[in-house]
């Protein structure tokens, strides 16, 4: 099972980049070569905390990721949410611009588990978007 979701989002990841270099790129903003996911880890699993949240990003000419923060997210986020901004990689820019800013945002969401239109893949939301999924257990106090 880990497989084929580790396989459909690498897939995901892929098409994307081709669509991206496929592109023509009129703005100023950087063309999308490579986005990735922050881990849902089990501290912000436990804490329900849930929302889009962003990561302001400098890149340089070749694309790569030179700073990234995430000063608006609440602190038990912002370590995952930097990690993943700074693997982003971007097309070169042809006129050689360095520090072209962009702004990319994180959806954490927490849906309940067994719902028809739940699905756990993390989706990418060109250009600057990328939502991941947790299904949340509802706590049942025992009946007596």
């Amino acid at each position: 099972m880990r497989t084929a979701k580790y396989i459909l989002i690498v897939a995901t990841v892929t098409l994307l980049s081709y669509v991206a270099l496929a592109q023509t790129n009129t703005s100023d903003q950087p063309v999308v070569v490579s986005a990735v996911a922050p881990t849902y880890t089990m501290a912000i699993r436990a804490s329900g905390l849930s929302g889009d949240f962003y990561a302001d990003i400098e890149v340089d000419k070749n694309g790569k990721v030179t700073s990234a923060g995430a000063a608006s997210a609440p602190e038990l986020m912002r370590k995952v949410i930097e990690e993943a901004a700074r693997r982003w990689q971007f097309a070169p820019d042809s006129s050689g611009k360095q520090g072209r800013k962009v702004r990319l945002t994180f959806t954490f969401r927490n849906v309940p588990p067994n719902t028809s239109d739940f699905d756990s893949t993390t989706i990418f939301y060109p250009p600057y978007r990328v939502e991941v999924r947790n299904s949340m257990e509802i706590m049942r106090r025992p009946s007596h």
